[in-house]
C-alpha cells in the first residue's frame, strides 16, 4: 500500500522533540541473511509476513473526532483538564555498564581482519568466509547452499558439528561434515535427518592481539594502555546510558501528563497549525518526489484528497494536543521564558544544535523552537518533582 509513503512527512515535523527523547542503542544484529543460512541453523524460526495494512499509517481515530475544535479565541483552561503531574512516580531504568560490556564493546573496535599467513589454522573466535552444500538422504536441498558465507566459529549460529568440524581447517581447504539436525529443528522435514555438509574455507579472519601497541595505533596516541583506554570506553558508556535513561524519563513524564489530561476542546489556531505543518511536511516530500502539486502526487500513491484531509486533521489535533497541554501546565505553574531553568534548556539547545535560536527558529519556525523548550522545561519540571526510583538494567 503506497498510502504508508505518507508517514515520511511527519518525520520533519518531529526532528526537536525526537531530539528531545534520545536514541536508544544500537543492537547486535545477529539475523541470518540467506536462506541456506537460516535453513542450517539451529536458532531459525519459521518467519511471520506482516499484515497488509502497514504500521506507519495514519488514521482517524473516534477519539480524535470526539474532542471538538473551538473557533476564535479561547480561554486554555476551558480547553483541558489536567490530571495529576506533581508527586507522581516515575522509573528510571539505568543499564549496567559492567566489565564484560566494556570488554565486548572494547573488542567490537577491532574487528576482524583477514589473517596473511598461509599455515593459520581455523580457531574458536575466528570469522571464516565458507561456502557449504547440503544433501540430506542424498539429495541436493537448496535451502542448504550457500556459495559464500561469513561465519563467526563458536557463535552457535549452525547446528552442532558444523562450526566445530571447521576449527583446524586452512584457507583453501575442503572438507565433508557428517551431521543430523536435532529432532526439535524448526524445519519438521529436516528434524532428525542426517545431512552432510561439503564446506570450503576462503579466508580465516581474526581479531588483532589487542595489547598495549595496538591500543596506541588505534588512538592515534590518544591513549597508551588496554587500561587506561577501556576507562575511557567504560565513563563513555556510563555517560550514554545515563543520557538514554534520562530521556526516557522525559518520554516517561511527558505520558503520564498527557494519559490524565481531559481534552475538552482545542483550540482552533493550534490545529491550523498542525495541519499546516503537516501540509507543508508532504508538499516537500512531494517536490522531492518530482510532484509540483500535492494533488499530483496523492494521485501517483493512491490517496484520495478526502482521505488525505483526514489524515492532515488527525495530525493537526494531535499536534493541537501536545500545545494545548504545553500552554495549560505553562499557565498552571506560572512559568515565564525568563525563568533561569527554560534559559538553560535555550542554552543546551543551542549547544546541541551548534547554532543560535535565531537560526533554529528560521530553520524551525518559532512556534517549534518556542514549544521544544517550552515541552522541555515542562517534563523537567514533572520529574524534579517526581518520586523516582532508580532500576539497573
Amino acid at each position: 500500500m503506497r498510502k504508508r509513503i505518507l508517514a515520511a512527512a511527519l518525520a520533519a515535523a518531529f526532528v526537536l522533540t525526537a531530539s528531545a527523547c534520545g536514541n536508544g542503542g544500537g543492537s547486535e544484529n545477529a539475523s541470518v541473511s540467506s536462506s541456506a543460512a537460516s535453513a542450517v541453523s539451529e536458532s531459525s524460526a519459521a518467519e511471520t509476513s506482516a499484515d497488509s495494512k502497514d504500521a506507519a499509517e495514519i488514521s482517524v481515530t473516534s477519539e480524535e473526532e470526539d474532542v471538538p475544535v473551538a473557533k476564535g479565541d479561547v480561554d486554555i483552561k476551558d480547553c483541558v483538564k489536567l490530571g495529576e503531574y506533581k508527586g507522581i512516580k516515575l522509573t528510571k531504568y539505568v543499564e549496567d555498564i559492567t566489565e564484560e560490556k566494556v570488554d565486548k564493546y572494547f573488542r567490537n573496535l577491532a574487528g576482524v581482519a583477514a589473517v596473511d599467513d598461509p599455515n593459520a589454522v581455523v580457531e574458536q573466535g575466528d570469522t571464516v568466509n565458507i561456502s557449504f552444500y547440503g544433501t540430506v538422504n542424498g539429495e541436493t536441498q537448496d535451502a542448504l547452499n550457500s556459495d559464500s558465507y561469513d561465519l563467526e566459529i563458536g557463535s552457535g549460529r549452525f547446528i552442532a558439528g558444523f562450526e566445530e568440524g571447521l576449527v583446524g581447517m586452512k584457507a583453501g581447504d575442503s572438507t565433508e561434515l557428517h551431521l543430523q539436525f536435532p529432532d526439535d529443528y524448526w524445519n519438521s522435514e529436516m528434524a532428525g535427518q542426517p545431512v552432510v555438509f561439503t564446506v570450503t574455507v576462503f579466508e580465516i579472519r581474526r581479531m588483532p592481539e589487542l595489547n598495549d601497541d595496538w591500543v596506541e595505533h588505534y588512538t592515534l596516541g590518544g591513549y597508551t594502555t588496554v587500561a587506561d583506554f577501556k576507562a575511557y570506553i567504560k565513563d563513555m558508556m556510563v555517560k550514554s546510558a545515563e543520557e538514554t535513561a534520562a530521556s526516557q524519563m522525559q518520554s516517561d513524564a511527558w505520558g503520564v501528563l498527557y494519559e490524565e489530561a481531559e481534552f475538552i476542546q482545542l483550540p482552533e489556531k493550534f490545529v491550523n497549525a498542525g495541519m499546516e505543518t503537516f501540509e507543508n511536511n508532504v508538499l516537500s516530500v512531494a517536490n522531492s518526489s518530482g510532484f509540483e502539486t500535492i494533488d499530483e502526487y496523492l494521485e501517483d500513491i493512491q490517496v484520495t484528497r478526502e482521505e488525505y484531509d483526514g489524515y492532515k486533521l488527525s495530525y493537526g489535533k494531535e499536534v493541537a494536543k501536545s500545545s494545548t497541554l504545553v500552554e495549560a501546565v505553562w499557565q498552571n505553574e506560572g512559568f515565564t521564558f525568563d525563568d533561569k531553568e527554560y534559559k538553560d534548556i535555550v542554552a543546551q539547545m543551542e549547544s546541541e544544535y551548534g547554532m543560535d535560536t535565531a537560526a533554529l527558529k528560521g530553520l524551525y519556525g518559532e512556534r517549534a523552537v518556542d514549544e521544544y523548550c517550552m515541552t522541555m522545561r515542562i517534563m523537567n519540571f514533572i520529574i524534579d518533582n517526581a518520586d523516582v526510583t532508580v532500576e539497573l538494567q
